[in-house]
């Protein structure tokens, strides 16, 4: 399941934002 992964990067990285 990597895209969870990479929902997960994607939601960390607009969070930092």
């Amino acid at each position: 399941m990597h895209d969870i992964i990479s929902v997960l990067k994607l939601y960390a990285s607009l969070r930092k934002m």
